[in-house]
Parts: structure tokens; C-alpha cells; sequence
């Protein structure tokens, strides 16, 4: 049970909400913080339908509101309801938080990282087959890719 409850501090439905609302509702806060997203960064599968929405319409250098990402939302037949992406946008009062957002959106994905990276390190350390320098080794590379990923992810000013 205590794992459940720390697993459920993982993740933040708000501050995805908080994330995505920012992206629909301002043209400079997509400028500076779309580099630094990507879809696995958002947990919830709907936040990421949005993301990837917002990205295609800003690789296709398309205006981008509320009207524009609902129809495209509706044209790919994602399931997601465009009321549900109202509700992103209105629930963002102001996008000046956005870069603070973001890092506490980061923050609990690599927290998710590092737990899938120690489950699979613990299962390497389990596979009494290997050579155990060999199982230390690669779990040394396991924790330097992941920490590689944080250092790539820098943060800019928004």
C-alpha cells in the first residue's frame, strides 16, 4: 500500500492541465517551452494527445487556438472530447507560470524514470545467469543514460 500512495505522488493531473493550458493559451510560452516537451513528459495519455496536436500544428506553422486544436482533435478521432480541452485552457488562469509548470512537470517524470530505471536494475541484479561485473556495469550505464536525459533537458527562461 505505501508504494501506492508514494506512486500516486507521481503524477499531477493539474499540472498537466496547468502545462497544456499555457501551450493553447500563449503563442510565446509555446516559443520558449515546446523544445522542451515531449509526450511521455505528460502521464496522462489525454494531455499527450493535446501535446502532439499543438506540436504538428506548430511543425506545420499553423495558427494555433482553441477552435483550431479542437477540430484537428475531432478530424483525428482521438476520443478526447473538445470539451475536455476547453477545460485545459480555462483552468489556466494565466500562462506566466508556465516555466514553473513545466519544471514540476519534468521533475515527476524523471522521478517516474528513475523508479522504472531501479526496477530494472533490480531485476538485473536478480539474474543470477550474469556476471555480476557485468550486471554492474550495465546498471551503471542504465543510471548515466537517464542522467544524460536530465542534463539534455535544460531549462530556458519563458
Amino acid at each position: 500500500m505505501r508504494n501506492q500512495i508514494n506512486l500516486e505522488r507521481l503524477r499531477s493531473e493539474d499540472t498537466e492541465k496547468l502545462v497544456i493550458g499555457s501551450l493553447i493559451m500563449d503563442e510565446t510560452t509555446r516559443i520558449d517551452l515546446m523544445p522542451q516537451l515531449f509526450p511521455d513528459l505528460f502521464y496522462y495519455k489525454k494531455h499527450q494527445v493535446v501535446y502532439k496536436i499543438i506540436d504538428k500544428l506548430m511543425d506545420q506553422q499553423r495558427e494555433i487556438d482553441l477552435t483550431v486544436i479542437c477540430e484537428k482533435n475531432r478530424k483525428l478521432d482521438t476520443g478526447l472530447s473538445a470539451s475536455y480541452i476547453t477545460q485545459c485552457l480555462n483552468e489556466t488562469v494565466t500562462a506566466a507560470n508556465a516555466e514553473e509548470h513545466y519544471k514540476d512537470l519534468y521533475d515527476l517524470w524523471y522521478r517516474r524514470q528513475l523508479i522504472k530505471q531501479s526496477e530494472q536494475n533490480q531485476n538485473l541484479a536478480l539474474d543470477f545467469e550474469k556476471d555480476i561485473s557485468d550486471v554492474s556495469s550495465r546498471a551503471e550505464e542504465n543510471i548515466f543514460d537517464l542522467t544524460s536525459q536530465k542534463t539534455d533537458k535544460s531549462f530556458s527562461h519563458v
